[in-house]
This record gives structure tokens, C-alpha cells and sequence, in this order.
């Protein structure tokens, strides 16, 4: 009965890369709390960049209107424009914590979605381990693979597996290699090619020459 109970690593890692920033995984694994600290992130980050929004055209709006009724009243003061640069100050305040906000949840979503995947996090919410837990000293090859398509380009996977070169050459090309373009375009088809080489089964050793764990 406690085996049918487990919840799987697999599920809970992809969950946690890519929809953690809603706390998916962390509901999955019945650690609530965290799931809907991501949660209030990300949707408080999200209405905080709708808000920002709604101020920055009734700003607009108001400025525009203000503007129009000066020039029908020649009389008129001119148009408090420092009521309204206060409006902008307040829209891009909120519009950066808004981004600040989401930034956050997607960050942790994804790195706990990686320590779920490489085996780092191997318990759930109400400390039962997680099935298919990978044997010590194996890498396992979902987490390598997936690493290599979305994070390739900074040369994660390899730096997973312990090709520490390729890591380093991935990294620089993206980061230097920015200078003329080419370099992180360069780095995202090497990562995406030997990250589907991973998961296909193609590359199936690490640095060490020991067997990728088959999720």
C-alpha cells in the first residue's frame, strides 16, 4: 500500500521546472505551504503588473484630458504634470515588483524542480521517498536531458554530468560569444542537439564513464 502511495520524481521534477512558478510540483507533493507561497508570487506578481498597467493609461487618459480642457480654457493653470509624473514613478515601482515577483516564483520552481529530478530532493510533503530514487553515484538522464534543452546554453548539463570543459566552453559562448551573436546561438543548438542525444539515449555515459540512470 505504501509503494502506491509514493509520488513520482519524475512527475514531481518536470511539475516543479516547468509550471513551479504556480507551486504545481509542491502541491503534488503535498508540501502546501511552499505551493502556495509560490502560488501568492506569482499571482500577486501578476496583479501587480495588471494594476501598474491600469494606472499608466489613467495617467494617460487623465493627462490627455487635462491637456485638452487647458487649450479650450486659455485662462486655465497649466496642467499638473507633477501629479502625473508621480503616476508614472508609481507605475514603474509596481511594474518592477510585479516582474521581481514572478522572476522569484519561476526561479524557485525551477531550481526545486532540478534538485527533485537530479535526486537532491528525494522526500515528499509527508516524508515518503519518492519512487524511482537514483542509486548513488548515477546521474540520471531526465534531468540531463531537460537541463540540456532549457539551460543548456549556460552548459548546466554538462557541469551535471562532470564534463566540466564543455560546460565552461558552453557558458563563455553564451556569455562572451554575446558580443557578436552568434556565440549563444552557437551555445543553444550544441545544448539542444546534446540534450536530445541524452534523452534519446544517445549519449548515455558521464564524465566518469558510468551508465545515466533511465528515469
Amino acid at each position: 500500500m505504501e509503494e502506491n502511495n509514493k509520488k513520482s520524481r519524475l512527475v514531481a521534477g518536470l511539475l516543479g521546472m516547468f509550471l513551479g512558478s504556480f507551486g504545481a510540483h509542491n502541491f503534488y507533493l503535498n508540501k502546501k505551504k511552499r505551493a502556495f507561497t509560490q502560488l501568492g508570487l506569482m499571482i500577486g506578481g501578476i496583479a501587480l503588473m495588471i494594476l501598474s498597467y491600469v494606472i499608466y493609461f489613467i495617467a494617460i487618459f487623465s493627462m490627455m484630458f487635462s491637456t485638452m480642457t487647458m487649450n479650450m480654457n486659455s485662462n486655465m493653470e497649466s496642467a499638473p504634470f507633477f501629479g502625473f509624473f508621480m503616476y508614472f514613478i508609481i507605475f514603474y515601482i509596481m511594474l518592477l515588483v510585479g516582474i521581481l515577483l514572478i522572476i522569484a516564483a519561476q526561479l524557485w520552481g525551477f531550481i526545486e524542480g532540478s534538485l527533485i529530478l537530479t535526486g537532491t530532493i528525494k522526500k515528499d510533503g509527508i516524508g515518503n521517498d519518492l519512487d524511482k530514487p537514483i542509486p548513488e553515484g548515477q546521474k540520471s538522464k531526465v534531468a540531463a536531458g531537460v537541463l540540456g534543452i532549457v539551460l543548456g546554453t549556460l552548459g548546466i548539463h554538462n557541469f551535471y554530468l562532470g564534463y566540466t570543459g564543455k560546460g565552461i566552453a558552453q557558458l563563455l559562448l553564451t556569455l562572451l560569444g554575446g558580443c557578436i551573436i552568434l556565440g549563444p546561438i552557437a551555445a543553444f543548438i550544441w545544448s539542444l542537439i546534446e540534450g536530445i542525444k541524452i534523452l534519446t539515449g544517445t549519449i548515455d555515459k558521464d564524465a566518469k564513464d558510468i551508465p545515466l540512470f533511465q528515469d
